[in-house]
């Protein structure tokens, strides 16, 4: 079957009175779209059947087909990466980017002193500037990777 005899399938399918044949017509609309066949056509009518069915529980699958081809198409941005942080130079001002698996894990070679405000533990870790070759001090956020 050719993809323009399928697009007519389809059509056909989701505006049957049955109940049964709108569902496989959804089913069959999802199938398209992950081979990405018509996707604009096949959007427009599962969009169309959403709106207009007037059997809630097929409105709602047409619903969650288009919503799953959303997500698939427009997947969310990842994550920041929260292990990353900038630690700058006292000396030279340069801002150096450390990982916090690396530097919090109490095994690490890093000279550290941990001072407890107001019932909080922050450490202060003693690192090497990138830029200058100095040592220097700085508050580390180190919860949850000792």
């Amino acid at each position: 079957m050719t993809e323009t005899e399928r697009l007519a399938q389809l059509k056909q399918m989701l505006t049957s009175n049955l109940i049964r044949e709108r569902r496989a017509g959804i089913k069959m609309a999802v199938e398209m779209l992950a081979n990405d066949l018509h996707s604009d056509e096949v959007r427009v009518l599962l969009e169309n059947l959403a709106k207009n069915d007037l059997i809630t529980t097929v409105q709602d699958d047409a619903r969650q087909s288009l919503a799953a081809d959303e997500a698939q198409r427009n997947p969310p941005p990842a994550a920041p990466l929260d292990y990353v942080f900038g630690a700058k130079c006292t000396y030279c001002h340069h801002v150096n980017y450390l990982d916090k698996r690396e530097v919090c894990p109490k095994q690490s070679n890093l000279s550290r002193e941990v001072i407890v405000r107001d019932r909080q533990e922050m450490d202060f870790i003693w690192v090497t500037c990138k830029y200058c070759g100095k040592d220097f001090k700085t508050p580390v956020p180190c919860k949850g990777y000792k």
